[in-house]
């Protein structure tokens, strides 16, 4: 049977004080039957270290809110705060885990997982600080922040392929010399937190990989 989905959908976008500040909402809600999954699994009847790709289908209830915030109170002054709220799970999903040697294969139920890389939570902020123009130029200075709970790489919520919950800190300070040039000094994940963005499990093996490690730098840009 062909995939489908129903999807509702309804929000509310405002701007308040003359348009410095703004606060966007919706919310959302997806029922998906026979949704497609695809992924490889050890085949035991295809020799040592074989694997093979399987296809399974199940049903699926999506329901999330995403909100955004932003307020610019002067020509100085700016932040922003975004939240996202996933609940995304299984209602119905028998999933092929492994094929033996002769063939036969594993399946288990996982109805009531959460579907892969779905986080619950996700949560981001900025804010900066733009001085007043000089001869010289002018200054902007910035600091954000990105979280996001945990995430199941894998529909079988089983630890394996598994990302914890993490928190990513970025800043930077830019020097305009004028509307053309400019100067930056930034740092990206200033905590350096070790933070997985892929993996994957294989019949030969398990692939991860990881985001950057804390990074500092200068970057000169110049606009024609």
């Amino acid at each position: 049977d062909p995939e489908e989905v129903i999807n509702y959908e309804g929000g509310l976008k405002t701007d308040w004080w003359n348009r410095r500040v703004r606060a966007n909402v919706s919310i959302f809600y997806a029922e998906y039957s026979n949704l497609q999954t695809i992924q490889s699994v050890p085949d035991a009847s295809a020799g040592p270290g074989g694997a093979s790709i399987v296809v399974d289908t199940g049903d699926a209830t999506i329901a999330g809110l995403e909100a955004e915030f932003r307020f610019v109170p002067d020509d100085h002054w700016e932040a922003g705060l975004s939240y996202t709220y996933l609940d995304a799970t299984f209602d119905r999903l028998t999933q092929t885990s492994a094929i033996l040697a002769d063939g036969t294969a594993v399946r288990a139920d996982l109805s009531g997982n959460r579907l892969s890389r779905t986080p619950e939570h996700a949560v981001s902020f900025d804010a900066s600080y733009t001085t007043s123009r000089f001869a010289w130029g002018w200054v902007k200075l910035g600091i954000s922040a990105n979280y996001e709970s945990e995430v199941f790489d894998d529909n079988a919520n089983d630890f394996v392929e598994y990302r914890k919950a993490r928190t990513l800190w970025d800043a930077s300070a830019t020097w305009h010399f004028n509307d053309r040039y400019s100067l930056q000094l930034w740092g990206r994940n200033l905590g350096d937190v070790e933070y997985r963005t892929h993996q994957v499990e294989t019949g030969g093996g398990f692939f991860v990989q990881y985001g950057p490690p804390r990074q500092v730098g200068v970057t000169l840009t110049a606009e024609f």
